[in-house]
This record gives C-alpha cells, sequence and structure tokens, in this order.
C-alpha cells in the first residue's frame, strides 16, 4: 500500500519484493491494529489480505523456478507470469486499507442522509464505491488463481505446495468478492449499474474448473493434496 506502513522491504539481491518481508509486515500485531480500528465489517479487507498473501506466494513459486530453470523461452514465461501476479498482488494489498476508507465514508453518509444531511445521490455513490473495491478485489484475485494455472505447469516441483495455498487464499477473495456485490447490489437502485456489474461476474464463472486444473497438475506431478492425503 503506497505511503502506508505496509511498505514491503526490498531484498538487496533483486530489488524484488521480499515474501518474508511480506509475512513480517502482516504480523498479527498489525492486523490486529487494522481490524481493530474499522468502524464497522472487515471481511472484504480481510479478504484482501488473504489474497495479497496467497499472491505472494505465488511470487515466490516463480521466483524459485526461475532460479531452477535455465535460460530460455520457459525461464522467461515464468519470470513474466511472476512480475504479472507482483503487480495483482499489490492491488489486492492496496484493497485492505481501501475498503476500510470506503465503508467508514459508507456509514458516515448513511447516518447523515438518515438525518436529512446527505442526498439520495450521494448515499447511491458511497453504496457503488463500497461494491466496486471488492469487485476489483476479486478480479484480481481470479486473475492470479488464472496465472498459477500456467505456472503450475512448469513451477519447481517442491514448490507446487506454495502455489496450491496460494491459489486457495486467493480464492476466498474471490468467494468474499461474489458475496460482497450480490449483498451491496440489493441497496443500489440504478438499474444500469446494476446491469454491468452483473455482467462482469460473467468472468468468474470458470473459478472452478481452474482451481480443479491446478489442482489435477499438483496430483499428476506428484504432490500430495489434501484430497488425496484424505483418501485412502
Amino acid at each position: 500500500m503506497a505511503g502506508s506502513s505496509f511498505a514491503v522491504e526490498q531484498t538487496h539481491e533483486t530489488g524484488r519484493k521480499s515474501f518474508n518481508g511480506l509475512a513480517r509486515q502482516y504480523s498479527a500485531p498489525v492486523v490486529g491494529r487494522i481490524f481493530g480500528s474499522c468502524c464497522g465489517p472487515a471481511g472484504i479487507s480481510g479478504s484482501a489480505l488473504a489474497g495479497a498473501i496467497g499472491a505472494a506466494l505465488m511470487v515466490k513459486v516463480a521466483r524459485i523456478t526461475e532460479r531452477k530453470l535455465p535460460p530460455g523461452p520457459e525461464r522467461d514465461k515464468v519470470v513474466e507470469l511472476g512480475e504479472k501476479i507482483e503487480r495483482l498482488r499489490n492491488v489486492l494489498e492496496d484493497v485492505v486499507d481501501e475498503d476500510a476508507e470506503a465503508y467508514a465514508k459508507l456509514v458516515r453518509i448513511k447516518s447523515a442522509h438518515a438525518r436529512g444531511l446527505e442526498s439520495d445521490q450521494a448515499l447511491e455513490r458511497a453504496l457503488k464505491t463500497s461494491t466496486i473495491i471488492p469487485g476489483a478485489m476479486g478480479r484480481a484475485a481470479m486473475i492470479c488463481i488464472n496465472l498459477a494455472a500456467e505456472l503450475a505447469e512448469v513451477a519447481y516441483r517442491r514448490a507446487l505446495w506454495d502455489l496450491a495455498m496460494g491459489v486457495w487464499l486467493c480464492n476466498a477473495a474471490v468467494e468474499a468478492s461474489l458475496t460482497a456485490a450480490a449483498y451491496n447490489l440489493s441497496e443500489i437502485s440504478d438499474d444500469a449499474f446494476r446491469a454491468k456489474l452483473l455482467g462482469k461476474l460473467d468472468f468468474f464463472d470458470n473459478r472452478s474448473s481452474t482451481l480443479d486444473a491446478i489442482l489435477s497438475t499438483t496430483r499428476k506431478r506428484g504432490v500430495p493434496t489434501a484430497n488425496s492425503v484424505a483418501t485412502p
């Protein structure tokens, strides 16, 4: 998050953001401070945090794989995937603060609206913002999952477990986004806005098949998954 206390350390070696640095920045006391100070529900901020950590795990896998591969097109592809996921991680990280701020504003406007101090239009704008931010989170997390499906085909075998965990964390952000959209749209009267947002939800239709594909690739490459461990 630009300008916040969550700036992630840079590694001296590569100048890339360190997963370990991210994990330290999101330590329990810091998380408690964010959510303890929120004026209301922090489900989207928490889901965005899960997604950001999931994306950081994916980037970690890309960096490990990059070091294991010889120079060539396959290595270049892994570098490209890692860079794309890193940019999306920044989006998810920003949502942690953005959603908390949007919700605080919505609470203030709802209170003022109830007293006749804010217009219907101002309330509608605040509701739209509180819907758009979770939508951006879900889209970023879903793209991370799609990119992870590509990465799973070439990722260093011993790092696949981290990739799978990153995918599940990003999926939590996707599911939270869809839940928030369904809830918030029920309060928005702008039919054009509702139709536009509902049209964008088609983007998430393939998430189950993508998750299945990643797990299938993981199994094929010889890494146990939760399902295979549970099966005798």
